[in-house]
Protein backbone atom coordinates (compact mmCIF):
# COMPACT_ATOMS: atom_id res chain seq x y z
CA UNK A 1 0.00 0.00 0.00
CA UNK A 2 0.77 3.47 -0.83
CA UNK A 3 2.06 5.39 1.66
CA UNK A 4 1.74 9.70 1.68
CA UNK A 5 3.99 11.97 3.85
CA UNK A 6 2.50 15.58 4.99
CA UNK A 7 5.03 17.98 4.91
CA UNK A 8 3.64 20.96 7.54
CA UNK A 9 2.54 23.99 6.17
CA UNK A 10 5.14 26.42 8.27
CA UNK A 11 7.88 24.17 6.67
CA UNK A 12 6.69 24.50 3.78
CA UNK A 13 6.25 28.18 3.89
CA UNK A 14 9.55 28.58 4.88
CA UNK A 15 10.98 26.68 2.65
CA UNK A 16 9.70 28.41 -0.64
CA UNK A 17 10.79 31.57 1.50
CA UNK A 18 14.21 30.46 1.39
CA UNK A 19 13.71 29.75 -2.08
CA UNK A 20 12.66 33.29 -3.15
CA UNK A 21 15.18 35.28 -0.69
CA UNK A 22 18.10 33.38 -2.29
CA UNK A 23 16.66 34.56 -6.08
CA UNK A 24 16.45 38.14 -4.82
CA UNK A 25 20.09 38.04 -3.43
CA UNK A 26 20.99 37.10 -7.36
CA UNK A 27 18.99 39.03 -8.29
CA UNK A 28 20.26 41.77 -6.34
CA UNK A 29 23.96 40.95 -6.85
CA UNK A 30 23.49 41.21 -10.89
CA UNK A 31 22.00 44.59 -10.16
CA UNK A 32 25.01 45.63 -8.27
CA UNK A 33 27.43 45.00 -11.40
CA UNK A 34 25.56 47.01 -14.36
CA UNK A 35 26.78 45.89 -18.12
CA UNK A 36 28.51 48.50 -19.98
CA UNK A 37 26.80 51.86 -21.53
CA UNK A 38 28.52 50.34 -24.75
CA UNK A 39 25.82 47.29 -24.37
CA UNK A 40 23.15 49.54 -23.02
CA UNK A 41 23.04 51.51 -26.17
CA UNK A 42 24.36 48.60 -28.67
CA UNK A 43 23.13 45.02 -27.43
CA UNK A 44 19.98 46.00 -24.94
CA UNK A 45 17.67 46.50 -28.33
CA UNK A 46 17.92 42.57 -29.68
CA UNK A 47 19.44 41.18 -26.56
CA UNK A 48 17.70 42.62 -23.70
CA UNK A 49 18.89 44.81 -20.82
CA UNK A 50 20.47 41.89 -18.86
CA UNK A 51 21.23 39.59 -21.79
CA UNK A 52 18.65 37.13 -21.25
CA UNK A 53 17.58 37.67 -24.95
CA UNK A 54 14.91 39.20 -26.74
CA UNK A 55 14.88 39.93 -30.60
CA UNK A 56 18.18 38.11 -30.70
CA UNK A 57 19.67 34.86 -28.78
CA UNK A 58 20.32 35.07 -24.80
CA UNK A 59 24.34 36.23 -24.21
CA UNK A 60 23.45 35.89 -20.69
CA UNK A 61 25.70 32.86 -19.10
CA UNK A 62 27.56 32.46 -22.86
CA UNK A 63 29.18 29.49 -23.54
CA UNK A 64 31.87 31.34 -25.86
CA UNK A 65 35.17 32.33 -24.83
CA UNK A 66 36.52 36.00 -24.35
CA UNK A 67 38.19 35.79 -28.27
CA UNK A 68 35.21 33.74 -29.69
CA UNK A 69 32.77 36.79 -27.89
CA UNK A 70 35.26 39.34 -29.16
CA UNK A 71 35.05 38.28 -32.53
CA UNK A 72 31.28 38.26 -32.82
CA UNK A 73 31.07 41.58 -31.37
CA UNK A 74 33.66 43.01 -33.93
CA UNK A 75 32.47 41.14 -36.87
CA UNK A 76 28.85 40.40 -36.55
CA UNK A 77 26.94 37.01 -36.87
CA UNK A 78 23.76 36.59 -38.61
CA UNK A 79 21.89 39.68 -38.37
CA UNK A 80 24.04 41.12 -36.14
CA UNK A 81 26.42 43.97 -37.40
CA UNK A 82 29.47 44.18 -36.11
CA UNK A 83 30.59 46.93 -33.81
CA UNK A 84 34.01 48.94 -34.22
CA UNK A 85 36.41 49.84 -31.14
CA UNK A 86 35.06 53.10 -30.83
CA UNK A 87 31.56 52.14 -30.42
CA UNK A 88 32.20 49.35 -27.99
CA UNK A 89 35.74 49.37 -26.63
CA UNK A 90 38.05 46.12 -25.70
CA UNK A 91 37.51 46.74 -21.88
CA UNK A 92 33.84 47.11 -22.23
CA UNK A 93 33.57 43.78 -24.16
CA UNK A 94 35.95 42.45 -21.21
CA UNK A 95 33.96 43.87 -18.48
CA UNK A 96 30.41 42.99 -20.21
CA UNK A 97 31.79 39.35 -21.10
CA UNK A 98 32.65 38.75 -17.24
CA UNK A 99 29.38 40.02 -15.64
CA UNK A 100 27.37 37.58 -17.95
CA UNK A 101 29.32 34.54 -17.51
CA UNK A 102 29.78 34.82 -14.14
CA UNK A 103 25.37 35.70 -13.53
Amino acid sequence: MLQRTMIPMPLLALALAACSTNQASRTAATMAQPLSSSFNSSCTSCHGDTGAGDYGPAVLKTKLTLAEFRDIVRTGRGRMPGFSSAAYSDADIAADYAILTVN
